[in-house]
């Protein structure tokens, strides 16, 4: 009597979040709560006020710390008009949150240079009150480095 086959196939939810780099976002909170006491963690937070909606890849605290960010499988923050509004709209985010860190988390070796300076002057320039977060780069999301 021969032996059956056996076939596996990944679930059609697992293949749709690789597909649509879900597992950047995963896998950057793992690095991100490495070393740490505590994480909670929500997936694919929205934060509405007045000026409207901010979709967050990454929302997380971690002993303590208020961390958002974004998280993607390409090295820009680019959004229809452009990478300083996306860049606004990140640090609004963080603010109405309280956030003390934000983190750019990608697959590639490095943000492009422009996305880490929108980021940046977004915080000097528009930062209302409180401490002000930290912005994080966060590489080679996924690779295995």
């Amino acid at each position: 009597m021969a032996e059956a086959h056996w076939y596996y196939a990944l679930d059609q939810v697992v293949q749709d979040l690789l597909q649509q780099n879900g597992d950047v976002p995963l896998l950057a909170a793992q690095r991100l709560r490495q070393n740490s006491y505590s994480m909670l963690w929500s997936p694919e937070l929205v934060v509405t006020d007045a000026e409207g909606s901010v979709e967050l890849d990454l929302c997380l605290i971690i002993d303590g710390r208020v961390i958002i960010g974004e998280a993607k499988s390409n090295h820009t923050l680019k959004a229809s008009d452009g990478t300083q509004e996306a860049a606004a709209r990140l640090v609004r985010a963080a603010q109405l949150l309280s956030a003390d860190e934000i983190v750019l988390a990608t697959g590639k070796r490095a943000w492009a240079k422009d996305t880490l300076c929108a980021v940046n002057a977004a915080v000097n320039e528009r930062w209302a009150s409180g401490p002000r977060p930290v912005v994080t780069e966060l590489v080679n999301v996924g690779t295995g480095t």
